[in-house]
């Protein structure tokens, strides 16, 4: 199985400006593209990088109207669908793509798909798509299913405001865990992180997992300014997390490769290198301080980077 990322910031896309580089770790939001050893095509969320995604494919059976894809979203909150319309697959006929979301405001996933597309949004309809474009296939999802073709998908809410699903696929003994919108619900105590149960069961969902996508849109200090003696707007409940608690989940369930995303918009590529430090600062404190039997690698994921996940053992 083979990951790409084609989109790791949140929240809206950001490209480069003067004085304020992103270009490293890429301005599109949320999209990342798994390539079963099968060869299925496999696609988690629909942000801004959906539309290089889709150029790239239309080099392959995309482009003659002969390509197939499975689409998991998380959520349908803008910066994970905004791709779609712009996804070029989509307006060609004899593509099959088949997208599977949760049902949201007693709407099902299409109708919520047609709205973002619906006068006075966008001019091209989803109704026209479907009748000039690909055959489009919605599935609304609930907790608990999974999906069995050829890999299994399972997937289960995690703390996100409306509601998220985190997504885990495993083929042959290759598994990777997406994990994006969470919010870690644990407390610190005495300087120490203790996992709440939210946290618990992402500890139990990502298991052994070769490699996991996890959500650290902010550094502690913007997440509680106040527990930092810091101005500022605290970020509790806006449903993000950071990269000391992705670090501790990542070793406690001892995954082995953890790449962390939905980079904040306004984090250049400068800052983003500063806290890339920081993070495998606090890898090696945790790790020398604590009984693990994995020490995970940890990045920041980065636009363009392509994985392939092959199980990878480390010795301690």
């Amino acid at each position: 199985m083979k990951i790409k990322f084609y989109g790791v910031r949140g929240s809206l896309p950001t490209p480069s400006r003067p004085g304020f580089e992103t270009s490293k770790y890429g301005g599109n939001t949320t999209c990342l593209e798994a390539i079963l050893d099968s060869g299925e095509e496999y696609i988690f969320d629909m942000g801004s990088g959906l539309a290089v995604l889709g150029d790239d494919l239309m080099s392959k059976g995309f482009g003659q109207g002969q390509g197939k894809a499975k689409i998991f979203l998380s959520h349908v909150h803008w910066d994970h669908i905004q791709g779609f319309p712009f996804f070029t697959p989509a307006y060609i006929g004899g593509n099959q793509l088949d997208l599977y979301g949760e049902a949201k405001a007693e709407k099902t996933l299409e109708e919520t798909m047609a709205g973002q597309q619906e006068f006075p949004n966008f001019p091209v309809t989803l109704a026209q798509m479907r009748t000039y474009g690909a055959e489009l296939n919605f599935h609304d999802l609930k907790e608990g299913e999974s999906i069995e073709n050829g890999a299994k998908i399972s997937y289960m809410k995690v703390d996100h405001p409306d509601s998220c699903f985190s997504y885990k696929i495993e083929e042959k003994k290759q598994t990777f865990v997406f994990c994006t919108d969470n919010e870690h619900d644990g407390s610190y105590n005495d300087g120490k992180y203790e996992f709440g149960e939210n946290d618990k069961r992402i500890v139990e969902w990502s298991k052994d997992a070769d490699a996991m996508y996890y959500d650290a849109q902010y550094t502690p200090e913007e997440y509680d300014p106040s527990a930092f003696d810091l101005p500022g707007m605290s970020k509790k409940t806006w449903g993000h997390s950071t990269y000391e608690v992705g670090i501790d989940i990542a070793l406690e369930a001892g995954v082995k490769r953890l790449f962390l995303g939905h980079h904040d918009i306004r984090h250049s590529d400068d800052t983003m290198d500063a806290i890339t430090k920081r993070a495998q600062d606090y890898l090696d404190e945790k790790f020398s301080e604590g009984d693990y039997l994995v020490k995970p690698s940890v990045q920041f994921a980065k636009e363009g980077e392509e994985i392939d996940l092959e199980p990878v053992y480390f010795s301690v």
